[in-house]
This record gives structure tokens, sequence and C-alpha cells, in this order.
């Protein structure tokens, strides 16, 4: 098998979605045929699974998301990039009736030193980092920390980033990822 090519068999990842129920589903994107799987996950599933689609940007990447991929990856993500993409995705389940998500129905109100923070942390940048990105002192980065913990509802820098991303707070910095 070619090492940049990723074979999946659509019976199985769709037997897996119907045995296992699982949160979230990252399909490599192959050809045309990850369209249907998406479209069939999402029946089999009802909805309830979260499909993120893992390649190059471009329209089969385009038509994957426009058929209910929820999050893109692409193929030089590292392990936190790709943690980071799931847990937005699954943030945004749970569609309340008007078709928002509850947690876009309250987003915070981030300041724009929060919002900085947040974007700086999902770059990866330690606490020490960003303070000297944005020239404060590291106290002063880890009293923005429990602010946004606090406005979020969240104890920890990832879920920080996670449901800033899934709220509409902060874009990702991430490349692709919705």
């Amino acid at each position: 098998m070619d090492a940049t090519r990723v074979e999946y068999d659509a019976g199985a990842v769709l037997g897996s979605v119907g045995d296992l129920a699982p949160d979230a589903v990252i399909l490599p994107l192959r050809d045309d045929g990850v369209v249907s799987l998406i479209q069939r996950i999402r029946e089999v599933s009802r909805g309830s699974v979260r499909v993120l689609i893992a390649g190059e940007l471009g329209p089969l990447m385009e038509r994957s998301v426009s058929s209910g991929a929820v999050g893109r990856i692409t193929w030089n993500y590292t392990v936190s990039d790709v943690s980071l993409a799931v847990v937005g995705a699954l943030g945004r389940a749970n569609d309340n009736e008007s078709g928002q998500s509850p947690c876009l129905a309250r987003a915070p109100q981030l300041s724009v030193r929060e919002r900085e923070v947040l974007v700086l942390a999902a770059k990866g940048l330690t606490n020490a980092s960003i303070a000297r990105a944005i020239s404060l002192s590291e106290s002063t980065i880890k009293t923005y920390w429990r602010r946004i913990f606090k406005k979020l509802d969240v104890h920890d820098r990832t879920n920080a980033v996670a449901s800033a991303i899934a709220r509409g707070a902060i874009v990702s910095p991430l490349s692709g990822v919705h």
C-alpha cells in the first residue's frame, strides 16, 4: 500500500459506527466515495456521530464538508492538532431547535487580550511564551486564564481553546479546521 494512500472498507466503517456508537469518526479523504460514506454514517447514527475528514484542502474536501463533515484535518497536523479538532467538533454537537449550538447561543464576551491568549495557546505556546509574545508577565497571563476558564466554564487550557472555537469566540489558527 502506498504510504500516501489510506484505505478503508466503507462497510466495516458503517458496521463499527453501528456497533460502537462513537462520538466522532475521522475519515481519510480518498475519493468521491467519502461523500456518500459521510451521508451514510450520518443516517446510521441519526446524526449523532461527528465526521472529520483528513486530507488536503480542495474541491473534494469542500464537498465532504458540504455533505455533513464537521471538521477538516490536514495531513501535517500533530496529535495535539487532531485532538483539538475533535474536541472542537464535539463541542458543536447537540443542536437546539433553532439549529444553533447551545454553546453558540451563549457565546461569552471575551476581551481582546483573552482572545489573543486563547489563539496563542491554540498555536501551542506555553504561558511563558504567550507572555513574551504579547509583552506581559506570566502572572498576568495566568490571571487571563482564570478569567477565561470562568467565562467558558472550563478547567483547563485544551477545553478552553476547544470551547472558544466551538462557540465562535475565536477562529481556529489551524489551517482547515471549521
